[in-house]
């Protein structure tokens, strides 16, 4: 996956994000998010676009809902 999206060429990612999930596979939720972040996504949650730490933070904090869907665009994404 790492080597798919250094390519720049998957402008969208829509993930089905669930905190039990990703804990359980090993991953730290917020280390995840970050990565894409580094491969140049922006993250969006019901239309609101998340890009700071802070908010990134309090946004992981207060998911209480089991599953919630993500859109990561790539930064350069053509709409």
């Amino acid at each position: 996956m790492r080597r798919l999206l250094g390519l720049g060429e998957v402008p969208y990612l829509l993930m089905v994000y669930n905190r039990d999930h990703v804990k359980s596979a090993g991953c730290d939720p917020l280390a995840m998010i970050r990565g894409l972040f580094e491969h140049g996504y922006r993250l969006y949650h019901a239309g609101v676009y998340i890009y700071r730490d802070v908010e990134l933070e309090r946004f992981l904090k207060g998911m209480t809902s089991r599953s919630s869907e993500l859109l990561f665009v790539r930064h350069n994404a053509e709409y």
